[in-house]
């Protein structure tokens, strides 16, 4: 009842000697009511309407207070939708803290704009605002984030311009983190079907995420020999890998399915059966083992399994890039 009084008397008595205080208490009340936005907004009007008053320094500091409180209790409790903080954000941007202070609240920005794919917004505000501040590290990864909003923005030539400009100053200052860089730009030519170039990207790389991208694209190559080589270093049948990938597991089954390896295939689904197991594809792999009526013979019964396995692997590696 308060809010709409006071909104009611800012409408009759716009330009009138009260207008100023009554801007101020309707501010009061929103924040009381706890709606920040309102609140901004309101004191926002009243500094447009009265910019050389004797308190308009103060109301800017309140301002800059509500902001930066409004966001970290949002970062706590994650009571304010991404439309709201990309309001904050377009509004009150101007209101982000300086320095150190500012690389914290602007992250848990970028990753709410993110999180309701806001991509070209998370790009802005990443590259406009935060990179400025960070270094080292910090920056690094926020780079590689960059260029991964540019994948997902399907804005690909982007992402490779980006990583091939900080490759070329990496090369020389800290060649040891050239890896992601190079991953990341693997990741944009795969999606630009620029398979052999991608591979060539991850030719001097040999970490498990690196040989996971590799297997991928000589999967979508149909490159089964050189696939079951690439995953069979990431899944070693002799040594049950406790937290090894599903996914992995069932690439490497699909492609011995392909290639017809009955012994290496029942190994591996022996091997991990624990994992299997507790699985909700349990099901599915059961139907990838030999039977009795060698069943490896007649791919056509594989047919449709193999699609759907494809077609899992295909969601997983899309849920995994969106995350």
């Amino acid at each position: 009842e308060a809010i709409q009084t006071y909104e009611a008397l800012r409408t009759s008595w716009f330009g009138e000697a009260y207008e100023y205080q009554v801007l101020t208490a309707l501010a009061d009340v929103y924040m009381q009511a706890n709606q920040p936005l309102q609140a901004l907004l309101t004191l926002k009007r009243l500094i447009k309407r009265y910019p050389n008053d004797d308190l308009a320094p103060k109301i800017d500091a309140k301002m800059r207070e509500i902001f930066f409180a409004t966001l970290k209790k949002a970062q706590v409790q994650h009571n304010i939708s991404p439309m709201d903080i990309l309001i904050l954000y377009k509004e009150f941007g101007s209101l982000l803290p300086k320095g150190e202070a500012a690389v914290e609240i602007t992250s848990f920005i970028v990753n709410e704009l993110m999180r309701a794919g806001l991509l070209d917004d998370a790009t802005e505000l990443l590259e406009g605002r935060l990179l400025r501040y960070l270094q080292g590290e910090d920056r690094i990864k926020s780079i590689i984030k960059i260029a991964h909003l540019y994948i997902m923005n399907r804005q690909f030539a982007k992402a490779i311009a980006l990583t091939k400009s900080e490759l070329n100053t990496l090369a020389t200052t800290a060649p040891a983190m050239t890896e992601p860089f190079l991953i990341t730009r693997a990741h944009a030519h795969m999606a630009m079907s620029q398979l052999g170039t991608a591979l060539d990207d991850l030719q001097p790389l040999t970490s498990p995420e690196a040989e996971r991208l590799r297997a991928t694209i000589l999967l979508r190559q149909k490159n089964w020999h050189m696939a079951r080589k690439s995953l069979e270093k990431l899944v070693d049948p002799a040594t049950a890998t406790p937290n090894v990938a599903l996914e992995t597991v069932l690439d490497l089954a699909s492609v011995y399915v392909l290639l017809g390896q009955e012994s290496a295939l029942e190994q591996l689904l022996t091997t991990y059966a624990p994992v299997i197991a507790a699985s909700p594809l349990k099901a599915k792999f059961e139907l990838l083992k030999p039977s009795k009526n060698d069943a490896l013979n007649a791919p056509g019964q594989y047919k449709n399994l193999l699609n759907e396995l494809k077609g899992y692997l295909a969601d997983v590696q899309a849920l995994k890039l969106k995350k």
